[in-house]
């Protein structure tokens, strides 16, 4: 009895008997291989939430201290306007204070945007100086009040010039968050 004939040779028919496809060495080494970039993405991707969130305090904390330095050289009460609900806070001019300033680096108006803001389509189309699409702007409380007021001598005060009870900005991103505290008798600001 013969095993194969002479049309189809033995070692043609194992040949393509093998169906193309993937050994389950070549699976778990692609298996390693995402399971790895997964690892290593997901903390990028939340560390990114936390430089943000880091960038948004310090921008914030700068921006009252240039509004305290501000109320100094200028020797008048200066006010920094914070509107949670709708995500941004700006510094309005002197003559009219429904209108932000010119931001004296960027040159544009000087609001700066949180994410309820970039997401207005009707808001994030105005001119802005910053940004931060990822951060959420909790809450902004002086005394009962959004805005943050600074004398001629740079102390916090509420609008009718009474020395501020308290001065807190929250925000928040990704699970995190960071207040900003305003020292009622320094003015200094502090991150928590």
């Amino acid at each position: 009895m013969r095993l194969y004939s002479r049309r189809y040779p033995l070692e043609s028919l194992q040949a393509t008997q093998a169906a193309p496809g993937l050994t389950l060495i070549e699976l778990v080494v692609v298996a390693l291989i995402v399971g790895l970039v997964a690892v290593v993405a997901i903390p990028v991707v939340n560390s990114q939430r936390g430089l943000q969130l880091d960038g948004a305090a310090r921008r914030i904390t700068a921006d009252i201290l240039y509004l305290q330095s501000q109320a100094l050289f200028k020797q008048t009460a200066q006010v920094l306007i914070f509107d949670p609900g709708q995500g941004f806070y700006y510094y309005p001019t002197d003559s009219d204070p429904s209108q932000a300033s010119i931001e004296p680096i960027s040159k544009k108006d000087y609001r700066i945007f949180f994410s309820t803001a970039c997401a207005d389509e009707d808001l994030s189309a105005q001119s802005h100086a910053a940004e931060f699409p990822s951060v959420n702007l909790d809450s902004a409380d002086f005394a009962g009040e959004s805005e943050l007021y600074f004398d001629r001598l740079g102390f916090p005060t509420d609008d009718d010039g009474a020395p501020l009870t308290g001065a807190s900005i929250s925000i928040s991103s990704g699970g995190s968050s960071r207040t900003i505290i305003v020292d009622t008798v320094s003015g200094q600001v502090t991150i928590n």
